[in-house]
């Protein structure tokens, strides 16, 4: 009442618009928000992938970090098919447009080598490494997906891929493959493209905490990090790195009906932290 003692109404009435202008803007960008949020649409032609949240999900397939049972190797994705899990895998592309499982841009970590780009060496001079000094090779796709045989769901992630090459390489014989499977990558560029290429594919956006990440623009990491880049790909689920299983905008898209897989869960403690604010997880090093 002494407030407005001080005020006249033409005064009380500019600050009613300037008030209800306020408001207004920061509903309008509250629902632009929510817009790009937005997970993608189950249309009848998308491929069932209810599996994928019904079996744990062995990283890499169910490997030990040896040379006797490495990631992404023959032997690791054996035992997760024995176990009955289904598998994560990574897919890079070679200097002759040939895709090969593994997770590395290089193969120094896994072969040893020092600045060997995957892109820059043939199938043939891949196929020439064995994954940490041990038996295993690396496997092609194709060769892969023989041998898998639907006898185990898939994740398949591409790994980064600007120009659209892995994605282009890829797409062909996962088509010709009759078993279950899904893709999923960081880039949601990737999942753009699978979007407008192969909408039928279901598609999942990796993501983890990029705020501390000084190598991006402040804008991308915020986007990245919160999910508001699904307008680009449209993801029909989430994959997220555990710390963040639990942020506001991945509970938000649950209740959109968008599924939660939290990666990688390495020990018990991860896992009961976990379990009960996803619909599945990315495991290595236990027995689920």
């Amino acid at each position: 009442m002494v407030f407005n003692n001080f005020l006249d109404n033409e005064t009380i009435e500019i600050l009613l618009i300037i008030f209800g202008s306020i408001l207004g803007l920061l509903l309008v960008v509250y629902f632009i928000f929510f817009l790009m949020l937005l997970p993608g649409r189950k249309s009848k032609k998308l491929m069932k992938f209810d599996w994928l949240f019904e079996k744990p999900i062995a990283h890499r397939g169910y490997h030990k970090g040896n040379q006797e049972v490495p990631e992404n190797s023959k032997i690791a994705f054996q035992r997760a098919i024995d176990k009955g899990y289904n598998i994560e895998i990574d897919l890079n592309i070679t200097k002759d447009n040939r895709v090969v499982v593994i997770h590395d841009g290089t193969l120094d970590r896994m072969c040893g080598t020092k600045n060997v780009r995957i892109r820059d060496l043939t199938l043939a001079e891949v196929k020439q490494y064995r994954l940490m000094g041990g038996e295993q090779e690396i496997m092609e796709l194709q060769e892969f997906l023989d041998f898998v045989d639907d006898r185990a769901g898939l994740l398949i992630e591409m790994k980064d891929s600007f120009d659209g090459e892995l994605e282009k390489a890829a797409l062909p014989i996962l088509r010709a493959y009759k078993g279950r499977y899904v893709m999923q990558a960081f880039s949601p560029f990737s999942l753009k493209w699978f979007k407008k290429n192969a909408p039928e594919i279901p598609r999942g956006q990796l993501c983890f905490n990029y705020m501390s990440n000084k190598g991006m623009k402040w804008h991308r990491r915020f986007l990245y990090t919160y999910l508001f880049s699904n307008f680009i790909g449209r993801p029909h689920f989430i994959s997220y790195c555990w710390p963040g299983a639990e942020q506001y905008t991945n509970r938000l898209l649950r209740k959109m009906g968008a599924k939660l897989l939290v990666w990688t869960v390495v020990n018990e403690d991860i896992y009961n932290k976990v379990k009960d604010h996803c619909d599945n997880v990315i495991f290595e090093n236990l027995d689920l």
